[in-house]
């Protein structure tokens, strides 16, 4: 389920959490991988690494502090090893790019975190 289409009012702890030590896994076994010399092409660990990528902008972040650590583990990780300007989509079928989604979860998530809090902005 995208994160657009649960309810605004979900209550426990934000799920981008997880969703970031997910891919913090993902990319950590591509890493060995590559490491080992192993990634010759597509592979296992390189789909769930891109994969684990796009559910950072799938899940909507529902605290500012989720919303902080979204954005501070997509810098590291852009530090680090991927250029995620002109990535698109793991399903040709959307055409969509990383930063647009990415933007727009973003938005969303500020809109409502303002919404429950009765600011405008």
């Amino acid at each position: 389920m995208r994160a657009s289409d649960r309810p605004a009012n979900i209550s426990g702890p934000d799920p981008i959490f997880m969703v970031i030590a997910r891919h913090k896994a993902a990319s950590a076994a591509f890493d060995a991988e590559i490491a080992a010399n192993r990634a010759d092409g597509d592979t296992t660990a390189q789909t769930a690494s891109y994969r684990a990528l796009w559910a950072l902008v799938e899940t909507e972040p529902t605290t500012l502090t989720g919303i902080r650590a979204l954005l501070d583990h997509i810098a590291a990780h852009e530090r680090r090893c991927e250029d995620i300007e002109g990535l698109t989509d793991y399903d040709p079928t959307r055409a969509r790019t990383f930063l647009t989604e990415l933007a727009e979860s973003i938005s969303r998530a500020l809109a409502r975190i303002m919404q429950e809090n009765g600011t405008n902005g």
